[in-house]
């Protein structure tokens, strides 16, 4: 009985050295380009406009008598379209700098990582056969298409 606990208990022990260890490996994967579209540009039509007066109400009546009608802003209504062409222009310098946020976040130079003196300083100090850079490791493997 002894003996049948041993061998159980020594096959047991030695079943996953029979095992190949599991490999892992890490690989960059470059992002997706970010595909904006193109923004068209801000083309406004020209606005006439004509400030009614009490000296100037009866010329101006005679130049639109029978085929125009007036539209009448009053102060508090042309700070409003004041205001909000402002509102229009905040709004587009804000989505100007999340493009240009985009654009930076996926150009390649922003991607690149930045090498400095210490870096390199510290890379030099090791020998050669314990410096290994997971750049070389990624240009091992071949792509994926």
């Amino acid at each position: 009985m002894k003996i049948v606990l041993a061998g159980l208990l020594v096959l047991s022990l030695t079943g996953c050295a029979w095992l190949e260890p599991i490999e892992t490996s890490t690989v960059s994967v470059d992002k997706a380009p970010l595909i904006l579209p193109v923004i068209d540009r801000l083309s406004l039509r020209e606005i006439e406009w004509i400030v009614i007066t009490p000296e100037t109400y009866a010329e101006i009546q005679k130049g639109f008598k029978g085929s125009s009608a007036l539209i009448a802003v009053t102060p508090r209504g042309y700070e409003s379209i004041s205001l909000n062409a402002n509102d229009i222009m905040l709004l587009v310098k804000q989505q100007r700098a999340v493009i240009s946020a985009y654009k930076k976040y996926y150009a390649t130079e922003y991607n690149k990582p930045q090498v400095t003196e210490e870096v390199k300083a510290e890379t030099e100090e090791k020998p050669k056969s314990t410096r290994v850079r997971s750049s070389d490791k990624i240009r091992d493997i071949p792509d994926i298409e």
